[in-house]
């Protein structure tokens, strides 16, 4: 039954939706199948349907009831909600009542839908609309019911309905998912003076499709599924999974080798069929999953082959067990077949000869599946639970493994990637599994030994292991250090590139570069030699850009004692000669003129920008041609260079930092932020002026405190991580450039 109701995410809802911009075109015109109504047709695209992400019904479940605390689908009245919902029109659901949704696609939502422009001349059952996509809707009625029906499924609507019908429904909204099918009863009456549409019940009344379980005659235990009608009695057989071939290796069955008071037998014996044969047959080559080329990801391989290799695969090769965490019938299998099939992707790893699958249950995603299959092996797990199997929980199987520890190392290595990634894609953790259990060929589930611990701090680790391993890891100031980690610390040969652009190279140990090493100066200056605590210390040769190079012992990053120069293209002679000719000039120009201005002004066009919604997001260019007028404003600043002072801007102003440095070492001009700390200001800058380049570069970023009063609103986006780059050329008007 719950297996049904989370089939209700795609089921029935009736509102407006915003058709007008697309062409439409009617692709079907089937009389017998359309819904009549004062001598014109609905129109296929008044049977509107749930949304993927449900919004519509938790919207109208927030407004009529009491908004859960936690997923809406976890909650047993939202679920009888969306099945019965009949049951609350006209008592806690109001009809011809409109919600207030904020959406500009939608901005107002109803139950009740109003027929006034839902009508036509000519059956309209199924219609094509395409506005640079395409996406399709069409309906047939299935049943017709007695308008009194009506007083059982919606017992507080006093008027009397004018037709009740059970309408098959078919939607695609474009892409690669394929087209759902929803059975709804609706019905039709008077309100107002108007005729509308009421959803009656989201799910068919007629049949549903359940999974069961039974037995062979002798006892041996399979599972099927099948239609039933509100009898619970069978009307078609889908399919019966016999993997473990206990009667059958083709998947034909004979009457007798079923128990006889199961309801597999009652329906054979009914219909007069000796025999019968699944359309589906079993499937056990693992090597067509490693050698197929034609399927992409896991929802290709499972929806797109009309064999069905890879659902059969899983059936064939993962115990046949009763999932532990589910209080109804559902086969292990089946529950990895729901666990992989959304968001999934294929891996292919050496050559070929390993495959990994992964996804995770439809919608939220609370369930996720892996599979690690080579040659004739098939390894699944799934991150899963609820009450005493908490949903942190793994439990991985195997048919061929009796341990967990027995499993290849490949397979670790394959799981703790996937951990990382997903994690990484998050932003948080999502994957840190508490309990491990084990289901091997003892066909037993036990608790095994956490072999898939990850520290904390690894949901930035963007390839590779960054626990005990070599990976990288990506640091929230944009600092990446590639190499070696030992418990989640650097450990051993890395390179760490530093968000300013330096690059250490060498060795580390817990975190901290010390030994023999490199260091690369964003100035283009270098070090070779020593270093301890992330410094120089010990003997080190420092070679500046221009050639320059200062050979000794240094101690936290200064000389010690008398050091080697070595000064191959005379930079040191150059520049004494330099020094002495601006003096010469900086004398005569006083004596010249006592008046002259020591302000330095400057003009600057803007040249890049840069924006970056999310910590881990690269930033991405944007044209200048796209910005806002606001930008394309020239920039002004003013400087006293003589006495070091910072005169002004229309760029920036003096509540944005603390104060100005003028570095002599870069040549780079620095306003130190105040970073701003209230929620009126939300924004702080990083601006800075290259003196050699005439480079200005301005760094907008959101503040803490701001986005922790988003985070208040648990729907908000936070923008964690947001940043705003602009970069101005600032053109030479001084010698200083």
């Amino acid at each position: 039954m719950k297996k049904l109701l989370l089939l209700i995410i795609s089921t029935l809802l009736f509102f407006n939706t915003a058709y007008s911009a697309q062409t439409r075109t009617v692709e079907k015109s089937n009389i017998d199948e359309a819904w009549k109504v004062d001598g014109k047709f609905i129109k296929a695209e008044c049977f509107d349907y749930i949304w993927v992400s449900g919004d519509r019904y938790e919207t109208f479940f927030d407004e009529y009831f009491k908004k859960p605390e936690g997923s809406h689908w976890d909650e047993p009245k939202f679920l009888k909600f969306t099945d019965e919902v009949g049951m609350y029109l006209n008592k806690e659901v109001p009809l011809n009542h409109f919600v207030n949704t904020g959406w500009e696609s939608d901005p107002k939502i109803s139950l009740t839908k109003q027929l006034e422009g839902c009508l036509s001349e000519k059956p309209e059952t199924f219609v094509r609309f395409t506005d640079g996509t395409s996406n399709t809707i069409g309906y047939k009625v299935v049943h017709n019911f007695d308008p009194y029906f009506a007083k059982e499924l919606a017992p507080y609507i006093d008027q009397k309905f004018e037709s009740v019908k059970q309408v098959e429904i078919e939607e695609w909204g474009g892409g690669s998912m394929p087209p759902q099918t929803h059975m709804v009863v609706f019905g039709v009456l008077e309100l107002e003076g108007k005729k509308v549409l009421l959803p009656l019940r989201n799910k068919s009344i007629l049949t549903e499709i359940g999974k069961r379980d039974s037995f062979f005659e002798g006892n041996g235990r399979y599972s099927y599924e099948a239609e039933f009608d509100l009898n619970d009695d069978i009307t078609k057989i889908i399919n019966i999974n016999d993997f473990k071939q206990m009667v059958s290796d083709d998947g034909c069955f004979k009457i007798n080798d079923f128990a006889r008071d199961g309801k597999i037998y009652d329906f054979l014996n009914k219909n007069k069929l000796k025999t019968y044969c699944n359309e589906v047959r079993p499937f056990d080559d693992i090597d067509w999953l490693l050698k197929q080329r034609e399927f992409e990801d896991s929802q290709d391989l499972i929806f797109d082959d009309k064999k069905y290799r890879f659902s059969n695969l899983i059936r064939s090769q993962v115990p046949d067990i009763q999932v532990p965490w589910v209080d109804y019938s559902l086969r292990l299998g089946e529950a990895l077949i729901e666990s992989i099939w959304f968001n999934g992707d294929i891996q292919y790893l050496k050559n070929r000869q390993q495959v990994v699958v992964t996804g995770c249950v439809y919608k939220f995603c609370s369930q996720k599946g892996f599979i690690f299959a080579y040659k004739d092996n098939f390894i699944g797990l799934i991150q899963h639970g609820n009450e005493e199997f908490d949903k942190e929980d793994f439990l991985v199987f195997s048919k061929k493994h009796k341990n967990l520890a027995d499993l290849p190392d490949d397979f670790f290595a394959a799981v703790k990637e996937w951990i990382n990634k997903t994690n990484t894609s998050y932003g948080f953790i999502v994957i840190e599994p508490t309990t491990v259990r084990f289901l091997g060929s003892d066909n037993k589930i036990k608790k095994a030994k956490n072999l898939f611990v990850s520290n904390k701090s690894n949901i930035n680790c963007i390839a590779g292991d960054c626990v005990n391993g070599i990976g990288t890891f990506k640091y929230k100031d944009g600092s990446k250090y590639t190499g070696k980690f030992k418990n989640g610390k650097r450990h051993g040969q890395g390179s760490l590139e530093m968000s300013n652009g330096t690059v250490y190279t060498g060795l580390s140990k817990a975190d901290v570069f010390s030994g023999e090493g490199t260091i690369l100066y964003s100035s283009g200056d270098k070090y070779v030699g020593e270093i301890q605590n992330n410094k120089r210390n010990g003997q080190g040769a420092y070679t500046f850009a221009n050639g320059l190079t200062s050979i000794g012992e240094w101690k936290d990053n200064k000389t010690v004692g008398s050091h080697t120069i070595a000064d191959p293209e005379k930079v040191g002679e150059k520049a004494v000669e330099k020094i002495i000719e601006e003096k010469n000039k900086k004398k005569i120009n006083k004596k010249a003129s006592k008046v002259k201005s020591k302000e330095v002004n400057l003009s600057c066009d803007i040249s890049k920008f840069f924006t970056r919604k999310y910590m881990l997001d690269d930033e991405k260019q944007i044209p200048l041609s796209k910005l806002q007028p606001s930008y394309l404003k020239k920039v002004t600043l003013s400087f006293d260079m003589d006495n070091e002072k910072f005169l002004g801007s229309n760029l920036i102003y003096p509540n944005e930092y603390k104060s100005v440095l003028f570095s002599q070492i870069e040549d780079v001009i620095y306003f130190m932020t105040k970073g701003f700390k209230n929620n009126e200001d939300i924004y702080y800058f990083d601006t800075r002026l290259n003196r050699m380049t005439g480079e200005l570069t301005r760094v907008t970023r959101v503040t803490e405190s701001y986005v922790k009063s988003k985070l208040k609103t648990p729907d908000a986006d936070t923008g964690w991580g947001w940043q705003q780059t602009e970069v101005y050329q600032c053109k030479e008007v001084d010698k200083l450039f």
